[in-house]
């Protein structure tokens, strides 16, 4: 059983959610508006069913007048060609006498108006015919041994001969075969007049002696433009069409349009015109939407109605076959547009959405009027609780209601409960400015300090690039001793140690700016491993504590990940547990199971409380009892936390107080195989590089950072050229044209942004590669508009790297020969003939940065700009070490294959990334 007090409650509830006015009109609403909509709908309904019956009505009815006036047109000929063979049965003509049937046929003619010819032919190739060419202008044709079988056609009136046409044999044509074919009355093949260029159709009969011998045929032509001319006063509307096809070959035979339905061939004959070639674009879509239907006409074998649209309106089709059985199989396509119907319909439906509209209206303003008469006093009530709610305290009073009943005291509630309100969002008020006041502060001390660290960044590395640069050339001198070698290797330790502390405080800004990015390569993990060794021997020696390093497992030699984000995150635990060890030692193992790399750094320094673990990541947080804290910032193990997260890590603590600490963490680092790894031997010293001397302008405000970049290019064969500031470095640039530039960020007179601005505006140099070297941070709005970054102090290897994939240069090392790349010629070719084709895997490339801009030129099809820029590289390259990269992108270009163009770059450019 239904509950229904419960149904009640649930409807009262969903129901109170609506404003009074709304409870009030809408239902009324919706009823009327459901009435008017029912009835529009009906009227339409009822409308388009009325269409749809007056339709297949009317389309049979117009079929059904063409059938019966083409049954009464085309019996005409069959008529007079059957009466004509009843006089040769009964003996009163003869098929051998010609002058008999010239006199018969001459006054024959005038007594059926529609028929356009009347002739005989017989056996002995003898033809004689009366044709109508107007109403009343005729013409009289012959062909017999008298006129040596060549077709004559003479004047009706004076034998004038008007045309000729030699060797003319009746017998070879349709109408002659088709009814000695059938053995009976046959229609011809329909043809096109030579006279008149009309359609044209025959009605034959045989003429057949007592033996069963053919004598000849008795024949009767009729013009079929009447059919047209009937189709077209028969058409009910501008748009609607009747056309009659030939079914097997869908050739036409009649239309309602009054086109011409024949056309000229190629031999410049006229040849008679297919449905599908139609010059109507109606007549043409109607037949081409029958063949997606019925797939062949001949399939239709019976009358059948379809609906199509064409050019957004709607058509009723109808079709209907019409045979004979004297070889007539045509089609009778019946086209009739919706709008001949629905104009009345759509009116009277306009009509009644009006009526209903304008009754909707009225209802709306008189529910609206009633409704307001009835909640009037409960809307200024309601006026009142929103004026309250937009926080307006100072309207007095809230109510303009002066009762003393429940509405009155409830007005007074209202009072008393706004000047409470009041108060309290006052206080609320106070709280919130001057918590906005407070956290503006801090964000202004926040972008100060970052500014701060930014700055000090700058000034402490310009003096550490010095140290660091000069450091690297020292160490590849071959005079110094091995305890010279070991201080060169301390001091570029140290000097890289200060450079971590330094980029922890750079780290910290990235952070807080969500600018700390990962850049994976493949390097040597042993190496790595046992350069922090023996650096943290050395400090844990000096504070007289043990340092065990323990390999559990065999280690990958190479792996791929972020190596100076590992060796940091490395550097601050094994930091963090030589400074809070003072007896005992500390433990370094590494392990590498199923593609995972562990890492465990023990001590047995003071430990770390369990309260304190959960701050001991945060930054500028150092825990634990003041007395025993070490200098730092506090910083390297939030920096840490970060960093493994980035890199797929999680950071693991366990630690007891008196006893020491362990920290751990596990990275997901699959093996690098070693013939993947560029081969690099650090004491195979550059000398020089392959081809022209190249030009490099350095700017840079301090001294030592361009004494240090001169001494280490102009020995490798550059022309090195000096700028002191932005400025400068401008006019050099316009003045020696340079093939690269090495900027500095934070300079005086003009920045090393505005440098690269300038640079990026000036035609003749904004292709010039430009390099940023610089302590600052990397703004990434410039990221774009460099084509690399080397952060100071500048490592030799990296700064060879980005020169070589730049300048695409090949090193000459010390003691060896360049490794150069040969064009390979196809031996059975002579030298003027085509090349080899050489595989991506052998090919010769050029930089990246040439790559890229080939790959954006085919991408955005600029053909032009493809060419000239083959044309730069191959002018530069002056070994012809390209050659074959530059004779495959021009042989592409050529053939303006530009998708296989940025295919082939992409693959290009993958093999050199994995190279790197």
């Amino acid at each position: 059983m239904w509950n229904t007090n419960a149904i009640l409650e649930k409807t009262t509830h969903y129901i109170s959610a609506f404003p009074l006015r709304i409870i009030l009109t809408v239902p009324f609403l919706i009823q009327l508006v459901l009435t008017a909509s029912l009835v529009a709908w009906l009227s339409f309904s009822n409308g388009q069913e009325a269409i749809e019956k007056l339709s297949k009505n009317l389309r049979s009815e117009i079929t059904k007048n063409i059938q019966d006036n083409l049954a009464s047109y085309l019996s005409t000929p069959l008529y007079i060609v059957q009466s004509n063979l009843t006089l040769v049965k009964q003996g009163f003509f003869k098929m051998q006498d010609l002058k008999q049937w010239e006199v018969f046929f001459r006054e024959q003619i005038h007594t059926y108006k529609t028929v356009n010819s009347l002739a005989m032919a017989n056996e002995e190739k003898d033809f004689l015919a009366i044709r109508r060419i107007e109403n009343e202008k005729f013409s009289f044709a012959l062909s017999s041994q008298k006129t040596q079988f060549n077709l004559i056609n003479y004047d009706y009136y004076t034998n004038e001969e008007i045309a000729r046409s030699n060797h003319f044999d009746p017998r070879t044509r349709s109408w002659y075969t088709n009814p000695m074919t059938h053995h009976g009355l046959y229609w011809s093949d329909i043809f096109i007049a030579l006279d008149t260029s009309a359609l044209q159709l025959t009605a034959s009969i045989p003429v057949i002696d007592h033996n069963e011998k053919p004598l000849g045929i008795l024949a009767s032509t009729l013009r079929l433009d009447y059919i047209s001319d009937f189709l077209s006063n028969l058409k009910q509307s501008q748009t609607g069409q009747m056309f009659v096809i030939e079914r097997k070959s869908g050739l036409l035979v009649a239309s309602s349009t009054e086109e011409e339905l024949f056309k000229m061939g190629d031999d410049n004959t006229k040849k008679r015109l297919n449905v599908m070639e139609s010059h109507n674009n109606l007549t043409r879509y109607t037949a081409q939407s029958l063949l997606e239907t019925v797939s062949q006409f001949t399939n239709i074998t019976e009358e059948q109605q379809f609906d199509i649209t064409w050019s957004g309106e709607h058509y009723f089709l109808q079709v209907t076959p019409y045979k004979d059985n004297y070889g007539l199989d045509w089609l009778i396509v019946v086209l009739i547009p919706e709008s001949d119907f629905m104009a009345q319909i759509h009116e009277s439906t306009r009509i009644t959405i009006i009526l209903s509209l304008l009754a909707l209206l009225v209802a709306i303003f008189i529910g609206f009027l009633t409704t307001r008469w009835i909640i009037s006093p409960i809307t200024e009530l309601n006026h009142a609780a929103q004026t309250l709610a937009n926080g307006d305290w100072q309207s007095q009073p809230l109510l303009q209601i002066s009762r003393q009943d429940e509405l009155g005291e409830l007005a007074n509630s209202f009072q008393q409960m706004a000047q409470q309100l009041r108060i309290s969002f006052k206080n609320l008020e106070d709280e919130i400015i001057a918590r906005t006041q407070a956290q503006a502060s801090a964000e202004a001390a926040n972008r100060a300090k970052s500014t701060f660290l930014a700055t000090m960044s700058h000034e402490l590395r310009t003096p550490l690039n010095g140290i660091l640069g000069y450091t690297q050339i020292l160490e590849d001198d071959e005079n110094l001793t091995a305890l010279q070698q070991e201080g060169i290797q301390t001091i570029q330790r140290s000097g890289e140690y200060l450079l971590t502390l330094i980029n922890d405080i750079l780290d910290l800004t990235r952070i807080e700016a969500n600018r700390l990015e990962i850049y994976p390569t493949n390097f040597n993990l042993i190496q790595l491993l046992e350069g922090l060794v023996s650096y943290f021997t050395n400090n844990a020696q000096q504070k007289n504590v043990s340092f065990w390093y323990e390999v559990l497992t065999p280690l990958p030699r190479f792996i791929c990940t972020d190596e100076k984000r590992l060796r940091q995150i490395l550097i601050n635990l094994l930091s963090n547990a030589i400074k809070f060890t003072h007896r005992g030692g500390i433990t370094f193992c590494v392990s590498y199971q199923g593609d995972c790399l562990h890492f465990q750094v023990k001590d047995t320094g003071i430990g770390i409380a369990a309260d304190d673990l959960k701050h001991i990541c945060e930054p500028f947080k150092q825990v634990g009892d003041p007395k025993y804290r070490p200098d730092g910032t506090g910083l390297g193990l939030a920096i840490t936390k970060h960093l493994l997260e980035m890199l797929g890590g999680e950071l693991k603590v366990n630690s007891e107080v008196g006893k020491g600490s362990c920290f751990s963490f596990i990275l997901h680092l699959p093996e690098v195989a070693e013939h993947e790894i560029e081969k690099f031997d650090k004491y195979a010293m550059v000398t020089g590089y392959v081809g022209i001397r190249r030009k490099i302008l350095v700017i840079d405000d301090h001294w030592e950072n361009r004494e240090l970049l001169c001494n280490l290019l102009r020995p490798l064969g550059f022309d090195v050229f000096e700028a002191i500031n932005g400025l400068d470095g401008i006019e050099k640039a316009k003045q020696y044209y340079p093939d690269l530039v090495i900027t500095d960020f934070v300079m005086p007179v003009m920045d090393g942004f505005e440098v690269i601005r300038q640079i990026r505006k000036l035609p003749e140099l904004k292709n010039i590669p430009i390099v940023a070297d610089s302590s600052s941070l990397l703004d990434d709005s410039f990221s774009f508009t460099i084509n690399a970054f080397l952060s100071k102090p500048i490592k030799i290897e990296e700064l060879l790297n980005v020169l070589s994939e730049l300048l695409g240069l090949t090193w000459i090392y010390a003691g060896s020969q360049p490794h150069m790349a040969v064009k390979t010629i196809d031996p059975l070719f002579t030298h003027d003939d085509k090349e080899q084709l050489i595989t991506p895997q052998a090919i010769p490339l050029p930089s990246v940065f040439i790559l890229q801009s080939l790959h954006e030129l085919a991408t955005m099809g600029h053909i032009n700009g493809i060419f000239k820029q083959l044309n730069t590289l191959e002018n530069e390259d002056t070994e012809q070490v390209l050659q074959p990269f530059i004779h495959q992108i021009r042989q592409l270009a050529k053939g303006f294959q530009l998708d296989e163009i940025c295919q082939l770059i992409e693959e290009y450019v993958k093999r050199v990334n994995q190279e790197k």
